[in-house]
C-alpha cells in the first residue's frame, strides 16, 4: 500500500513500513474499537437505569450482544455470493472513524431506550442485543458514506 504523492519513494523505509502498519491497524480495529465503546457505555447505561444487578444480567448482556453480532453476520453472509468482501481501504476506515459518533450514539440510544422501558433480565439481553444491531447498522451506513466521500474527492 503506497503512501501518497509518491511519499513511499522518498521516505526512509521504517517510516514507510510503520505508516503500513497504521494503516492496517486502522482499517482492522476502528470498527471493533466502536463496537467496544458502545458496549461499554451500554452496560454503564444498564447498570445506571437497572441498578441492582448480578452475574446473570451480566451473561443476558453478553448474550444478547453475541446474538445480535451473529443475526447481523449472518443476514450478510446471505446477501453475499462470495467468500469475502471486499477490504475497505484506510482512508475509507478513517473517514466512517470521523462519522462514527452517529454509530456510537445510535448504539447508546438504542441500549438507553431499552433501559428505560424495561426491567429484568430481558432488559439487560435486549439492551445489548439492540445497541449492537443498531451501532453495526448505522456503521455501515457510515463505511458507505464514507466511500461515496473519498470516490467523489478522487475523481
Amino acid at each position: 500500500m503506497p503512501l501518497r504523492g509518491h511519499l513511499h519513494e522518498r521516505a526512509p523505509e521504517p517510516v514507510v513500513r510503520y505508516a503500513r502498519g497504521l494503516a492496517t491497524s486502522i482499517v482492522h480495529n476502528v470498527p471493533a474499537y466502536g463496537f467496544s465503546v458502545v458496549t461499554a457505555a451500554a452496560a454503564i447505561a444498564a447498570t445506571a437505569e437497572l441498578r441492582h444487578t448480578n452475574a446473570l444480567d451480566g451473561f443476558c448482556f453478553l448474550i444478547g450482544a453475541a446474538c445480535a453480532f451473529a443475526l447481523v453476520g449472518a443476514l450478510g453472509a446471505l446477501a453475499f455470493e462470495e467468500e469475502e468482501v471486499e477490504s475497505a481501504s484506510p482512508q475509507v476506515v478513517f473517514l466512517s472513524s470521523v462519522l462514527s459518533l452517529v454509530s456510537t450514539s445510535a448504539g447508546f440510544g438504542a441500549a438507553l431506550l431499552v433501559v428505560r422501558n424495561l426491567r429484568g433480565w430481558d432488559a439487560w439481553l435486549l439492551c445489548s442485543f439492540c445497541a449492537t444491531t443498531a451501532y453495526i447498522l448505522v456503521l455501515a451506513l457510515e463505511l458507505e458514506l464514507a466511500s461515496l466521500i473519498r470516490e467523489s474527492g478522487s475523481s
